[in-house]
């Protein structure tokens, strides 16, 4: 099964495991019992979870950006979390840190704040951006208009639960979404952003992206052929498309795809490639082999409250260029709020599903693919927590639990995964 890793090169001691990207429960216990919902014929499966929280009130701010990462070196999966602006509200954005307790139980996640003086945020990312398996914090400050990275000090011997974070500014500009991967396949890891924070004022939302030359050097390229170039765009995911030989990664949009050119750093030379010339403006989007046959599928949904069921897109055999060469299967209509998905293979079939939730927040949940896409089940995990679920081994027991911030609302749930 063909795959691309969030994280181009994988880190040391990762069990996040991801690809590049109606119905009712009832609560006992802390225990959902998840009901089943078939949306066609599929088997159906029932997963148990535990609903507990990495932090209950994290902050009098709302919390935006999520990731997933090892950020001590002890081999368990933290959690980051960027918090959004406040826009005159009151409280204090942070960017944070919490510490795995290594066991699935309730209150034992020490937060670290990296940031204290944050202006806020709508995603962060995690990457090695020195390339040697410590994990650094990708996001943006949206007030100071700035693209930054935090510098994880156990890279110059500290201890990231004790002392402070370097930050790095990476560029001036503004994100919706964000990827961090090696676009051009040197070795360096580059980040790529789309949308603008603020643009529902009206303001345009480009792609762009930022090439490393060193951590401390960057070169910013424009994609001035993106078709939401001057409009309100959002949803970004990296994928080999056009299939490079050389490593180098396309861009992956809401509705197209830009082609990397010999020439990365002209942005007038990346070409657009539409695969739904329908799709919406503002959308969820994370890239896959559905089905199996060795070639990358597109998954996306509406986000952002842009209308937009949840559909993968399969890729035909012919030339990824050209939109006749995809075909759109339809997972779920009512599926059309999504602010990101993650693609996990929750069951452990060998088969990726796609996991869901709807900003709001409402429901929260994710649909088990039966092994090429042509059915699906949905198990809805809370009618009501959804936003922006992340998946990872988080209890160090084999099976996989779901993290997650309530699209813009505290706190930070985590669902435990009890099949193990």
């Amino acid at each position: 099964m063909a795959s691309v890793w969030t994280f181009i090169r994988k880190p040391r001691n990762q069990r996040l495991l991801t690809w590049l990207g109606s119905g009712g429960a009832v609560a006992a216990a802390g225990i959902w019992a998840v009901v089943t919902y078939v949306g066609t014929t599929g088997s159906t499966a029932t997963i148990p979870f535990n609903h507990l929280f990495v932090d209950p009130n994290p902050s009098t701010s709302i919390g935006s950006g999520i990731a997933l990462a090892d950020i001590d070196g002890d081999g368990r999966l933290d959690v980051i979390t960027a918090d959004g602006p406040t826009f005159g509200t009151g409280g204090q954005p942070v960017v944070a840190w919490y510490q795995n307790p290594g066991v699935e139980e309730q209150g034992n996640w020490t937060k670290t704040i990296i940031d204290s003086q944050f202006g806020g945020t709508d995603d962060a990312q995690v990457a090695e951006i020195r390339g040697n398996g410590i994990m650094d914090v990708i996001t943006s400050d949206y007030p100071a208009g700035q693209i930054v990275w935090y510098e994880n000090p156990r890279n110059w011997g500290g201890d990231p639960a004790k002392d402070p974070w370097r930050k790095h500014v990476i560029a001036n500009g503004f994100l919706h979404d964000m990827a961090v991967g090696d676009v051009l396949g040197n070795g360096k890891l580059d980040v790529v952003v789309h949308g603008h924070f603020g643009a529902f004022s009206g303001e345009s939302g480009p792609t762009v992206l930022y090439i490393q030359n060193d951590p401390d050097s960057w070169t910013e390229v424009t994609m001035t052929n993106a078709p939401d170039h001057n409009g309100n765009g959002k949803g970004i995911a990296l994928a080999n498309l056009a299939g490079h030989a050389n490593g180098k990664l396309d861009l992956v949009e809401n509705g197209y795809w830009l082609e990397q050119p010999n020439d990365p750093t002209n942005g007038n030379a990346w070409t657009a490639h539409t695969f739904d010339s329908s799709g919406p403006s503002l959308a969820a989007v994370a890239v896959v082999d559905i089905n199996g046959d060795g070639r990358l599928d597109i998954v996306m949904d509406g986000s952002d409250g842009t209308p937009g069921a949840l559909a993968w897109y399969e890729q035909g055999s012919g030339n990824p260029r050209d939109a006749n060469n995809w075909t759109k299967h339809t997972i779920d209509a009512t599926i059309n709020t999504s602010h990101m998905l993650a693609i996990a293979d929750m069951n452990q079939d060998g088969h990726p599903d796609i996991v869901f939730g709807e900003g709001g927040p409402n429901r929260i949940g994710f649909f088990l693919n039966n092994g090429d896409g042509s059915s699906w089940t949905m198990q809805l995990i809370s009618p009501t927590n959804g936003g922006r679920p992340l998946v990872g081994d988080l209890g160090g027991d084999g099976d996989l639990d779901i993290v997650g911030t309530r699209d813009d609302r505290v706190p930070v749930d985590v669902w435990y995964n009890q099949s193990k």
